[in-house]
């Protein structure tokens, strides 16, 4: 029964890779406060990753403005935040920031204390299907598929943004940024 529920989830994963994929170059693009958003959504992801035992700061900066579509804007947010949920362990901290960075820029960033990715990984978690195996991943959180990142790496291309992760001292930070209007 559970190798069933395992396939069913990842034929559902799949699915919904695909119609993420197709839809993206046919979305609706519109002016939005990104700032709220971020704000309402980590808010919402805050409750849950509280509930995990891990300690939330979520710093947003007021008044910025992106082009791009609220569904898969949010996703990338929601990915992130899942990820840094599996990766912490109980009572480390999961930092949430949007800030203005470089000229017209906007920098949303989630950050997880934890372990490291490798250096020869960094570059492959972005493929679909790969994923880090970790010894500190929390048990109820490894039926993953390895999609998160692809489908992020995806919509950060279609609205013209960058994203990449980076090794910090003691733990690991998620990027994407994007033009401001």
């Amino acid at each position: 029964l559970d190798e069933a529920k395992k396939m069913t989830d990842l034929v559902n994963e799949l699915l919904r890779s695909v119609r993420i994929e197709e839809e993206l170059y046919h979305v609706e693009m519109k002016k939005l406060d990104y700032s709220m958003l971020v704000k309402q959504q980590g808010e919402k992801m805050k409750k849950i990753l509280e509930q995990k035992k891990l300690k939330v700061t979520i710093k947003v900066e007021d008044g910025i403005f992106v082009y791009g579509n609220e569904e898969y804007l949010m996703m990338i947010l929601n990915n992130y935040l899942s990820n840094a949920m599996s990766h912490t362990k109980e009572n480390g901290e999961v930092r949430l920031l949007l800030e203005r960075v470089s000229g017209e820029k906007v920098k949303l960033s989630v950050y997880n204390e934890g372990e490291n990715i490798p250096e020869e990984k960094i570059e492959k978690i972005w493929d679909s299907f790969y994923q880090v195996e970790e010894s500190h991943t929390r048990t109820e959180e490894r039926k993953r598929v390895g999609l998160g990142l692809y489908i992020v790496s995806s919509i950060a291309r279609v609205h013209q943004g960058t994203y990449g992760v980076r090794n910090c001292e003691d733990g690991v930070e998620f990027y994407f940024c994007m033009e401001t209007v």
